[in-house]
Order: structure tokens, then C-alpha cells, then sequence
């Protein structure tokens, strides 16, 4: 999981309401190790944090570009993540996801959709927001 740092542009409650979200479609892939990759500019949600299944935090300080050869997974997952493009770009084996920008990009970037052309165009995989 690639932690933005997407909690600071969004009101508290929306995104406590998307972390759950976000956490309870994460708990239902059923992975057998979770690596968390910080960013490496930001502090992480400790909302979400507590909401995460078991996992390890694993690369702290670099870039998840930087990892790209590197990273020992099959897939990874993130929100409102520029870096899935990028690694999506240099390990195209990778299943690359980003979940809910039906909801983020309402509640953090006042509706504007130009991240979705880019994700989509490098074969990023968009999850929608599950509310339930």
C-alpha cells in the first residue's frame, strides 16, 4: 500500500468515512503480507493506520520509483497516487489499483477528473468508492 498524504485535503469526516471504506475493501483481497510504504514527504493518517489489517511498514524514505525493481509484490494499492502511474510505467507485471476516486477527487480536488486520463492511459486500475 503507497500512503499519500490525500488525508490533509479532505475534511475529517470524509476522510474517516474513506478510510474505512478503504479498509475494509483492502481487508477483503485477503493478502498474505502487507507492505505499507510510507511517503516519503509526508506524515501518514493514523486514522487509517489503525484501520489496516496486520502489516509491516517497509521503504520509509525512498521514492516508490526509486523501488520499482525492488519491490517484491504482485500487487500494489494506494489512493490518489501518482507513483502507481510511474510504477505501472517501469514494472508493467505489477497490478497497479487506485481506490476511490469517485469520492476523492469530489472531496479533496473539487470534482476535477484530469488524474483519472493519466492513471487509466498506463493501465492503473480503478476501484470505485464503496460507502457501504
Amino acid at each position: 500500500f503507497l500512503e499519500t498524504a490525500l488525508w490533509q485535503w479532505m475534511a475529517r469526516a470524509e476522510f474517516e468515512a474513506f478510510a474505512e471504506s478503504f479498509s475494509r475493501w483492502l481487508k477483503q483481497l485477503h493478502v498474505k503480507r502487507l507492505l505499507v510504504k510510507p511517503h516519503p514527504n509526508y506524515p501518514p493518517s493514523q486514522y487509517l493506520r489503525k484501520l489496516l489489517p496486520e502489516h509491516e511498514v517497509a521503504y520509509e524514505s525512498d521514492s516508490v520509483e526509486s523501488l520499482a525493481d525492488k519491490i517484491a509484490a504482485t500487487r500494489v494499492v494506494g489512493f490518489c497516487c501518482t507513483g502507481l502511474a510511474t510504477l505501472k510505467l517501469l514494472r508493467p507485471d505489477l497490478q497497479c489499483i487506485d481506490f476511490g476516486h469517485d469520492y476523492y477527487l469530489e472531496h479533496a480536488y473539487g470534482g476535477d477528473k484530469s488524474l483519472l486520463r493519466m492513471m487509466e492511459s498506463v493501465g492503473v486500475q480503478l476501484q470505485p468508492y464503496d460507502q457501504h
